[in-house]
């Protein structure tokens, strides 16, 4: 079965600040629909309703980079709503919820994949527990350096990374 669980990954146990774009000022994107209100639009100064893409771009610890690229610095403060939400470890995440086995493990972490893919390896290597398979993303957000450690930390331990 499956479990969906409202839980951030972080380097800690407990609460982060997320960020968000606010979903009044979001067009419709690979069908899902609109949610963009012209008042909204008004009381930020937006000329039309932000790309769809942009739901996808929540983020832990910093503003969501695709959408400080899209609007710059200034114009992305007036779109952001910030959310309290609970956090764990990987290793808490696991632990907690009684996880034996993992058979794919999906990071989309919108530039921190290498801190989660860092304690996927710990914790691999600790218990022995490691996914079939991981996906995960780099791209120009994405601290390339930091990431590739992690890929070579994989392939130490018998992944094929491409």
């Amino acid at each position: 079965g499956k479990t969906l669980l409202n839980v951030a990954v972080s380097d800690h146990d407990g609460y982060e600040d997320l960020f968000v774009v606010r979903p009044e000022l979001v067009g419709a994107h690979l069908g899902s629909g609109s949610q963009c209100r012209a008042e909204g639009l008004e009381q930020v100064g937006l000329p039309q309703c932000l790309p769809g893409w942009v739901r996808g771009t929540s983020s832990i610890k910093r503003w969501p980079e695709g959408v400080l690229q899209l609007l710059g610095e200034e114009r992305l403060k007036s779109v952001l709503a910030v959310t309290r939400v609970p956090c764990l470890t990987y290793a808490s995440l696991v632990t907690i919820y009684g996880i034996g086995a993992i058979d794919i493990l999906k990071v989309d972490a919108e530039g921190f994949d290498y801190q989660i893919l860092r304690q996927v390896v710990d914790f691999g290597k600790l218990l022995g527990m490691w996914p079939w398979q991981v996906q995960f993303e780099k791209n120009s957000i994405s601290d390339w350096r930091a990431l590739d450690e992690q890929v070579a930390r994989l392939h130490l331990n018998g992944y094929s990374c491409r």
